[in-house]
């Protein structure tokens, strides 16, 4: 029988209809069937139904209906090869027509292979009393909730797992192929050890990697290592937890996205469980693509410190883009997620969530940081930079912030409005891709000229913080620097690992590093970018640099919004004022930087 005819009964056979679908569309879960908004025509009143029993999709409100293979035609306009070739691609299916379905068995080994991984390491965890264990106490984690993540201990002798495939030729190829084991001299060695093992499942349950926690401490060595990425495992298209979260979001509505894996523990063993975790320094496109497949709501609790703030603000921007709705969850007395459930319980986190605020309340509050509004002139700017913010948004939630700006100012909402609905009206009501207008300064990112030069500068910073680590004690005035994102990933990683051994060895941040593009990133500072001078005048000279693009960006765009607005205009005034205290500016670091 032709395989283009057998595609239908494999798909069906193969990919659940409940959670390929609900990976496009959200849908609230009843048992194993589901419903939500129908994608094919407006409503609001959810008339969309998907049944796992017999693979088949049906819209009471319009009449559409069908397989999966039906649903990918209709959404992405594709014919019936197209729809397949598509499935395939997504599940593992080798589909050609008279073709065979070969890559979900050629994946199969890996994915056994990373299960008896995984069973290794959890019976070195339980068979008896070790250091992981103690860690994982210490940190309040208890052996149910152990069990339930499949949680690992590699002790220091290097070799249980490669000894135990000593046998197994194909087993140690794919071992190594899988970044499990590696060969030392004549001799397989395991990557992992003295380190808590935290495997990685995808949505369907198979475990597709590992990331290895050091529990002693040590200095030259990374925090956090990961498995190699392979043909099943890729960490910017993967979230921590997902697999065990997805049914609980679909229950709540939404997700809660913490930023490391003990802090997606913790929430679970304590009831939190439509929580996951990044995997990675930063949250990704892809994974915000992926969440978006089983919510359009999530709440972001990440650290509360400084980093903490500048990744919820770079986060939210990458989530929006995907059709997220952002709310940020802002803990006090607490430094992340994990030491809040723990000190103050379930309850006070859950009235933590239902407190948590709008993406747009969160960037004005962190905005109104930067300002001391007792004065006159520091009140007149903040306002300023808040109706630039405001003015991206539609004219009901642009009037429900005017009215919290003049709660919070004293200022008339109408004056509010009218600064933010003039910005929106002369630049034409367009915004960016984070929700600014644009054309507008945006305090949070790096303007977008010059991109060279400031990755440039920022290129710098990372080998001056690689080779003079101490330098990273003034980090909180570089973040908002590392507006590239790969580059803002190997600041936090040069950060994470000055803060565990005090120095940086390239060797250990290599090994840290998965993605080739961030690696090579890497090698290129590591030999191409020389430092000269002393590194706390070459620092000076970075934060000057960085600052002075900053202000001729915004000299070019205050120039623009003049032409917009003409010589008669009200604001016309204000902006000559800023623009001469803009250009006097310019001139000292122009003195001062060259």
């Amino acid at each position: 029988m032709p395989r283009d005819i057998d595609i239908v009964s494999e798909i069906k056979e193969r990919v659940d209809i409940v959670e390929a679908i609900s990976r496009i569309v959200p849908l609230k879960r009843a048992g194993a069937n589901a419903g939500g908004l129908c994608p094919f025509h407006s409503e609001k009143t959810g008339s969309f139904y998907v049944y796992s029993d017999n693979q088949v999709f049906v819209c009471f409100g319009c009449g559409a209906k069908g397989d999966l293979i039906n649903f990918y035609t209709r959404y992405y306009n594709l014919n019936f090869t197209e729809a397949c070739k598509k499935i395939a691609d997504e599940y593992g299916i080798d589909w050609t027509p008279g073709g065979s379905f070969t890559a979900a068995d050629r994946n199969k080994p890996y994915y056994e292979l990373n299960k008896r991984a995984g069973r290794h390491y959890a019976m070195k965890f339980f068979e008896d009393k070790n250091d992981g264990r103690d860690y994982l106490e210490s940190r309040g984690i208890d052996e149910r909730t152990a069990k339930r993540f499949g949680i690992g201990w590699a002790d220091d002798r290097k070799m249980t797992f490669a000894t135990e495939l000593s046998d197994d030729k194909n087993g140690l190829a794919a071992a190594e192929e899988l970044g499990l084991i590696y060969m030392r001299g004549d001799a397989y060695v395991d990557k992992f050890h003295g380190r808590l093992l935290f495997p990685i499942f995808n949505t369907r349950d198979n475990v597709i990697g590992f990331g290895g926690r050091d529990v002693y401490n040590k200095e030259k060595t990374a925090k956090y290592i990961n498995s190699a990425e392979s043909g099943i495992y890729k960490k910017r298209d993967n979230l921590y937890a997902l697999n065990v979260a997805k049914i609980e979001i679909g229950k709540k509505g939404f997700a809660i996205l913490v930023e490391g894996y003990m802090d997606a523990i913790a929430l679970h063993m304590r009831g939190i469980e439509n929580t996951v975790a990044q995997l990675g320094t930063a949250l990704t496109d892809k994974q915000a693509e992926l969440l978006r497949r089983f919510t359009d709501k999530v709440v972001l609790a990440l650290d509360s410190d400084k980093s903490g703030v500048a990744a919820a603000i770079k986060d939210m921007d990458i989530l929006k883009k995907a059709g997220i709705s952002v709310r940020v969850l802002k803990m006090e007395g607490a430094k992340d997620p994990d030491e809040f459930i723990g000190k103050f319980g379930k309850p006070a986190f859950e009235e933590q969530i239902a407190a948590a605020v709008p993406m747009m309340e969160f960037k004005l509050d962190v905005l109104s940081e930067e300002f001391d509004l007792s004065a006159s002139d520091e009140m007149t700017a903040y306002l300023a930079e808040s109706a630039k913010l405001i003015a991206g948004l539609d004219g009901v939630e642009r009037a429900v912030y005017a009215k919290k700006l003049a709660e919070k100012t004293g200022i008339s909402e109408e004056i509010i409005l009218s600064d933010a609905g003039k910005i929106a009206a002369n630049l034409g009501g367009s915004t960016d891709e984070g929700g600014y207008p644009k054309h507008v300064y945006n305090r949070q990112d790096e303007p977008k000229q010059n991109n060279g030069a400031l990755d440039m500068v920022q290129k710098n910073l990372l080998k001056l913080f690689i080779e003079s680590p101490s330098l990273l004690s003034r980090r909180d005035e570089v973040t908002n620097i590392f507006s590239n994102p790969m580059l803002y990933s190997l600041f936090k990683r040069i950060d994470e690992a000055a803060k565990t051994a005090g120095e940086i060895h390239i060797g250990d941040l290599r090994d840290s590093i998965e993605g080739e593009d961030e690696k090579n990133a890497l090698n290129e500072i590591v030999k191409s970018v020389i430092i000269g001078g002393e590194p706390d005048e070459v620092l000076e000279d970075c934060i000057s640099t960085a600052e002075l693009s900053r202000l001729e960006y915004r000299q070019k765009e205050i120039q623009y919004m003049m032409k917009k607005l003409g010589e008669s205009h009200d604001n016309t005034d204000d902006l000559v004022r800023e623009l001469t205290q803009v250009q006097q500016k310019i001139g000292e670091l122009k003195t001062k930087v060259c």
